[in-house]
């Protein structure tokens, strides 16, 4: 197996025949299926993906059981112990004697409290409680498509299989480790180009003083005036006659 870093890759059908296909195909080639995302509830997907039974009819019947005592006790305390009343004929001694009258309180809260119990503890469990962050990577598999997600790095295989299964769309996601590595990766070029400008700041700054020292150079040098030129013209007439004089040589 290749020690490629695991991505994440997803399979879009059109059907829910063609999704039971592509899961029977994954499992008997034993690639594991990390997620199936179905708009309705499909027959006999939970036992292809090899899934355990839900314990949720086991909390289900903890919670009928919690209805039933709670209804028991109301009817007890409200009918013998705090205001026990005389009907038809019929006083309260005990609530055992009484229990066929208070059948039909005891058996709606059974169901209340199991239904709504039931159903807080599938929200909780798949993490679908109010202002939970949607985990569903496309919305359409809520309206007519179904998406299988995979986490692995042979990405070549698991393509094929799905477009031999009759997949529609196939596309692969970065992993976290890679998005969060060329993140990292960006910063250091960032980095490094703004050494590099900082560094050609500093020498063009450089370039511009020692241009304006040498300007500032000639500018401080003495500027010949009218007497000065006026003596070195003397002098080199002097010097001509000098060496055009006979009596010299």
């Amino acid at each position: 197996m290749s020690t490629a870093t695991t991505k994440t890759i997803y399979g879009v059908y059109g059907d829910d025949d063609e999704l039971m296909k592509g899961v029977h195909a994954f499992r008997d080639k034993g690639i594991e299926i990390a997620e199936v995302y179905t708009p309705f509830p499909v027959h006999g997907l939970d036992k292809a993906l090899g899934l355990k039974k839900t314990r949720i009819s086991d909390a289900a019947w903890g919670y009928a059981v919690y209805g039933l005592t709670i209804g028991a006790l109301v009817t007890w305390y409200t009918m013998n112990r705090d205001w026990p009343q005389n009907i038809g004929g019929k006083p309260a001694f005990d609530w055992a004697h009484n229990m066929p009258a208070f059948v039909v309180p005891m058996f709606e809260l059974m169901v209340f409290s199991a239904a709504h119990m039931m159903s807080l503890t599938f929200l909780i469990r798949n993490k679908m409680f109010l202002g939970a962050k949607a985990q569903n990577p496309d919305p359409r598999t809520t309206d007519d498509k179904f998406m299988i997600e995979f986490q692995s790095n042979e990405v070549d295989v698991i393509k094929d299989i799905l477009i031999q299964t009759g997949a529609e769309e196939v596309s692969v996601k970065e992993s976290q480790e890679e998005t969060l590595q060329k993140i990292e990766d960006k910063k250091l070029e960032i980095q490094e180009k703004s050494k590099l400008e900082e560094i050609t700041v500093e020498n063009t700054s450089a370039n511009d003083s020692s241009i304006k020292l040498g300007t500032s150079e000639e500018a401080n040098k003495p500027v010949p005036t009218d007497d000065n030129k006026s003596t070195d013209s003397a002098q080199a007439k002097n010097i001509n006659t000098q060496n055009n004089d006979p009596k010299s040589i």
